[in-house]
């Protein structure tokens, strides 16, 4: 037993060890049949997605189909058919057709306009004017308004069809014009207009009448030169009276009623931008002149009779024919064969004043007579002389 343990632990060399053929050398042998050959497998598994996999069937499906169809002779109106289906299929997808955006169109231009005269003397100017028709209420666009050519201002359109936009301007003429700037770029310029920018006060003289002049009648002609194309008026503040004119080149000729008496005549010169300047003119209504008139109470005298009185009143009138009260009045009587008696200085009241005195006896038969001196402060000296006779 010992004896078959020990054999059993020993290889067997006639079972294990290969004895490998020898070769001879330079000799080529064939190579393997490729039946032979074995195809090398990769360990990983084909991963291709079912849907690749869908799509690749149904491609040769429509592939074959289409084989099918060129060999009969229909695919032409298959393909026709397809392509009507894609089409209805888009049809559907969109809500309508894509509407076709119109070009953009610069602006038409505005329409400026001047109130008044086109004279201001206000500097920024307000310049009014109207926007093209549904651009009014338009966001986007605005109002360009250019002055001598220069770009003034600009302001958007505030959702009204009418603008008011204020400008600086220079003294004398400006030429106005305006565009109005939207998406499309500015549009053409409007239609030129005028504006004469004006803050000097006019020049006024009068040449008639001559201030504190007396006027014989119920009207003076008032005459004078300003600018041109002034609105002239005068005002007479006593009767409330008014007149007015245009000086069309400068001169002006204006009739005015006037009362008896002072007369405050106020003349205003208002040039086409509204500056104005006024003078006041005084004048007297009336005969042109004062006079006092001199009444005895008795003008002829017996010599038998006397001493006789004698009374002697002065009525004072001023170139209206009013009363002029607290004239200075002196009464100087001459009696024949008396000499002058004279009487002291007295004032008149209500245009009147009065002196009585006496013829005494010694007198003698002649013509006498009565003088009266009045003085006035606004109409100077005035006089008169009355008769008498002593027979």
């Amino acid at each position: 037993m010992g004896t078959n343990a020990r054999r059993s632990s020993r290889p067997n060399v006639a079972t294990r060890r290969v004895i490998a053929p020898v070769r001879p050398r330079n000799v080529r042998y064939p190579a393997p049949a490729p039946e032979r050959l074995r195809p090398h497998r990769s360990r990983r598994r084909d991963s291709i997605p079912w849907v690749v996999r869908l799509f690749l069937g149904v491609a040769l499906l429509v592939l074959g189909a289409a084989t099918t169809l060129a060999a009969t002779g229909a695919l032409g109106g298959a393909l026709t058919h397809l392509g009507a289906t894609v089409a209805g299929i888009f049809t559907a997808q969109l809500s309508g057709p894509t509407p076709t955006p119109e070009p953009l169109t610069a602006p038409d231009a505005p329409r400026l306009v001047v109130t008044g005269t086109g004279w201001t003397n206000q500097s920024p100017y307000n310049i009014h004017g109207f926007a093209p028709l549904g651009l009014g209420d338009q966001a986007g666009y605005s109002v360009r308004i250019y002055v001598n050519g220069e770009l003034a201002a600009e302001e958007p359109l505030r959702g009204t069809q009418d603008f008011a936009v204020s400008v600086p301007i220079p003294d004398g003429p400006s030429v106005i014009t305006a565009t109005i700037f939207g998406p499309a770029g500015e549009g053409s310029e409007s239609a030129p207009v005028q504006v004469v920018f004006d803050d000097s006060p006019p020049p006024l003289k009068i040449s008639a009448p001559k201030k504190g002049a007396s006027i014989d009648g119920d009207t003076v002609r008032v005459k004078g030169t300003t600018q041109a194309d002034s609105r002239v008026s005068v005002r007479n503040d006593t009767n409330g009276g008014r007149a007015s004119a245009v000086a069309t080149d400068g001169a002006f000729s204006i009739e005015i009623s006037i009362a008896g008496g002072p007369n405050e005549l106020q003349i205003t010169s208002v040039d086409p931008a509204g500056n104005s300047t006024t003078a006041n003119l005084a004048v007297i209504g009336g005969s042109g002149a004062a006079s006092a008139s001199l009444s005895l109470t008795k003008t002829s005298f017996k010599l038998s009779q006397l001493p006789a009185a004698i009374g002697s009143t002065v009525r004072v009138l001023g170139p209206d024919g009013r009363p002029i009260s607290g004239a200075r009045v002196v009464f100087t009587i001459q009696i024949p064969g008396i000499g002058p008696v004279q009487s002291p200085e007295m004032l008149t009241a209500n245009g009147t004043a009065n002196f009585n005195t006496q013829i005494p006896e010694g007198a003698t038969a002649g013509a006498g007579l009565v003088t009266v001196l009045v003085t006035t402060d606004e109409y100077g000296t005035l006089s008169a002389t009355a008769a008498f006779r002593i027979s």
